[in-house]
Order: C-alpha cells, then structure tokens, then sequence
C-alpha cells in the first residue's frame, strides 16, 4: 500500500511539475510596442554637373564664391533630393581671356549641366554664352555681367554704386577734401571700369577734391605695390587711395607703410576679403566694400537649380555692397571659418 501511495504520489506529483511548465511557458499579456524607423538618405531625383569659371586661380574671393556655392548644393542634396558636382576650370594665368574662352568651349564640349563664370572680359565671351545657350546650357555670369539674352542671370554688387558708396565714406572722413588716386584693374575690363566710375562720381561731387591720377594695377597686389611705390615718389601730398578689389589694396597698402606714411594715406578695399577685412580690424586699410561672396556663390548656384526645376530666374540679382569698417570687422571675420565647412581647398 505504501509502495502504490509512492507511485502515486510520484504521479501526482510530475502533473504538477508539467502543469508548471506549461504555465511558465504561455504568452505573456500583450504589451503596446513602438516602432522606430530607420532613418534613410533622400533618393537621388537628379545629378548635374557644373563648370565654375574664374578668372584665375590665386585670388582668395573665388573660394569664397564656390563656398557659396558648396552650401547650396548640400542643402539641395538633403531637401531635394538633387545631387550637384562642381567642377572648377581655371586660367592658369592671371585674367587670360583666351585661356578662359578656350575654358569655357572645353566645358560646353563636355555637355556640363550649367556654367558659371566670372569674366575676365565679358564681351569675349558673348558668343560663348549664346553657344552654350543653343546646347541647352544655362550660364550665370557672377560679378561681371555677359550682355545679351544668352545669359541666364548676372549675380554681384552694383559696381559703380558700391564704388561711390565707399568712396563718399572715405571722402568724408577726410573733410570733403584732399587729394586722391584710384588703382584700376586691368584696362578695359567691365568690372574695374564700372568701379573706376563710381569713385570718380563721388569725387566730381566734392568741390575739394583733387584726383591726382588713375593707373592700373591689374587686379594683383605685387603690381598695386609697385604702382603705388611710383605713385608716391611721384606726388608729395597724397591723402587716400580707392582701387579696384582687395589685392591690389594689400599691395598699395604694403608701400605706403614701407615709405612710412601709414598715418598720411588712406587705403580703402573693394571686395571684403579675409585679409583685408583683418587689416581693417587691426586699424590699417580703413574700410572695404564688402561684396559679400558668399552671397554671389549661393545665388549663382540657386539659380541654376530653379532653371533645371523649370522656374522663372530673375535677369539680375544684384545688390549694392555693405561697408566692412572697424566698427564692424571683427564680427564678420568669424563668417570666414563657418563657411569653411563647405569647401576648404
């Protein structure tokens, strides 16, 4: 009796231990779940290729441009969809026209999706633009202007507005009076005619300036130098210096200190370079038109999307230039390392 009682409680005792386990092992309540999506790239919509132009490859400004531009084509990518290479064609020698129409032939051969140029001289390139036209190539002509209906857009500051802008600040500063010289760039190019303009405005304007003499200074600070240099052995009495971009300023500047008359001229830039806008900070150059390059990058590529995305795109996207002086310089040199997060060469 014992020995059955055994058995069965032995019996009684694995239904437990499977009835246990059964238990243990049935699903569990339901409890809500949530669900994170992956995040995924935005799928390609469109690839272009762009050629950019500049008239050479030594001036600081034209980073900044393509800085512009490198900004426009990420945010373009991540909202878009619309994937943009940039590909930089320039002059080896300093503002060649021929080498930048020879340039610009070799970008519409390799059937680019647009162009955008500054040119070196805008009235070479006329047949350029309408051959790029008839290819279905649009053509944004930054800072200097290509005449004609060829062009999509002309993108930069008024120059000879910003000229005068610039000029009346520093003719001012001086008392409506003095005497003066402006350092051209290279004879009959647009841009430096069309600055040259400007600062002879605001002097005609003033019954007590003198314009002593204009000469050019190609765009290039060794050359503004040495003019400069002449300059100053020529005339005793100089008061201030316009010219035509931040080079040639750097050069004019790098002589008037040599002769150790930094407190008898006045040098004012034209473009808002990094190492002008720190010259005017540090007190030396006294001011600068700043053309804000970033702006002329970031336009020039924005229209060339609105052109492909079928929208309309203003003939002109011009602006009159902002002063960069000492009460303002210092705060617009920090804008020199953010842009560099989209292009640093």
């Amino acid at each position: 009796m014992s020995r059955f009682l055994s058995r069965a409680s032995l019996v009684v005792l694995s239904l437990l231990l499977v009835i246990g386990t059964l238990a243990a092992c049935a699903a569990p309540t339901p409890q809500p779940v949530t669900i994170v999506a992956t995040p995924t790239a935005r799928p390609i919509t469109g690839h272009y290729k762009v050629a950019w132009i500049p008239p050479d490859m030594f001036n600081p400004f034209w980073v900044y441009n393509r800085q512009g531009m490198e900004q426009i084509v990420s945010q373009a990518l991540a909202e878009k969809g619309l994937k943009v290479d940039i590909v930089e064609l320039a002059p080896i020698k300093t503002f060649d026209v021929g080498e930048q129409v020879a340039i610009f032939e070799n970008a519409i051969q390799m059937k680019v999706d647009g162009i955008i140029v500054c040119p070196t001289d805008q009235n070479s390139l006329i047949p350029m633009a309408a051959k790029a036209k008839a290819a279905g190539i649009p053509v944004v002509a930054l800072s200097t202007d290509i005449p004609g209906d060829a062009t999509l857009t002309n993108v930069g500051v008024t120059n000879t507005p910003s000229a005068k802008k610039i000029a009346k600040l520093v003719i001012e500063k001086l008392g409506n009076r003095g005497n003066y010289l402006i350092l051209t760039g290279i004879p009959g190019n647009l841009v430096s005619d069309e600055r040259e303009a400007g600062y002879k405005e605001a002097l005609s304007e003033c019954a007590d300036c003198k314009l002593l003499d204009i000469q050019p200074a190609d765009f290039n600070r060794e050359k503004g130098m040495a003019t400069m240099e002449n300059m100053l052995s020529k005339f005793s009495g100089i008061n201030a210096v316009f010219v035509a971009n931040d080079e040639i300023a750097l050069g004019a500047w790098e002589a008037i200190s040599a002769a150790g008359k930094e407190k008898d001229v006045i040098v004012a830039g034209f473009d808002g370079n990094k190492d002008v806008t720190t010259s005017v900070k540090d007190g030396k150059i006294i001011a600068t038109l700043d053309q804000d390059p970033w702006r002329q990058g970031t336009d020039s590529m924005t229209s060339l999307i609105e052109y492909w995305e079928k929208k309309s795109v203003e003939r002109y996207r011009t602006w009159v230039g902002d002063i960069t002086d000492s009460s303002n310089a210092a705060a617009k040199l920090s804008k020199f390392a953010d842009m560099e997060q989209w292009f640093k060469p």
